[in-house]
């Protein structure tokens, strides 16, 4: 399993406990890399971890991405223009 499968696997492994302990998602919220790490995963030089509480209302996690290496000015217009699909994880890419 690599990093990436097993920081999803990690995480939805914590969310779930989350669910039904009060103490574990207090734990979380005040310090989510701790937490990773105690489940076998250290994000550290890897990624940035923010947690994003969802709320009544909705949210949603808007990555913003380093330019690519070699992305000219056509591909950054196609980009703009939506001529690429919108990619919600973070990071695989570049790594």
């Amino acid at each position: 399993m690599d990093y990436w499968q097993s920081l999803g696997k990690a995480w939805a492994e914590i969310v779930a406990k989350t669910w039904s302990d009060e103490a574990f998602k207090k734990r979380v919220e005040a310090d989510p890399v701790a937490v990773l790490k105690q489940y076998g995963v250290d994000p550290t030089g890897k990624v940035d971890i923010k947690l994003l509480k969802n709320t009544s209302t909705g949210m949603i996690g808007l990555p913003l991405p380093s330019k690519p290496e070699g992305l000219g000015d056509q591909s950054s217009r196609l980009w703009a223009e939506g001529g690429t699909q919108f990619c919600s994880t973070c990071s695989t890419c570049s790594s």
